[in-house]
């Protein structure tokens, strides 16, 4: 079986438009991984952002919240105070007792007393 010229041409006509066809889907499709990747660095990058901005705004809360606290705490530091003229860590240590040297008419030797605590009232 011989070919003709013509069928020849036809083939070979046939031949270069599918190796441009196949050039061209090659390089769409190049492209188009190309937008696929930077597509997902895009998408990447602002996922991340987001995570930062949801950080921030806990960050954000959780300060006002120790801040809040804070001031709570002074509020009661200062109300303690005024109740007591005396600040909470003042409160906590322990205090020296004043000691006075009292001579025993009897016997005619010092004895130590101490003075009497003075009542607190509370409220």
């Amino acid at each position: 079986m011989t070919m003709s010229l013509a069928e020849l041409e036809e083939i070979r006509k046939k031949k270069t438009t599918l190796n441009n066809e196949l050039q061209s889907m090659e390089e769409r499709e190049k492209t188009l991984c190309e937008k696929i990747k930077a597509l997902e660095e895009k998408v990447a990058v602002k996922e991340e952002k987001w995570v930062v901005q949801e950080l921030e705004n806990k960050v954000k809360a959780k300060q006002e919240s120790v801040a809040q606290l804070e001031a709570k705490v002074k509020d009661l530091e200062e109300k303690f105070k005024g109740l007591h003229g005396e600040s909470p860590e003042t409160q906590e240590q322990p205090k020296q007792t004043e000691e006075m040297m009292v001579i025993d008419p009897e016997n005619a030797t010092p004895v130590e007393k101490q003075e009497p605590k003075k009542n607190r009232r509370f409220f």
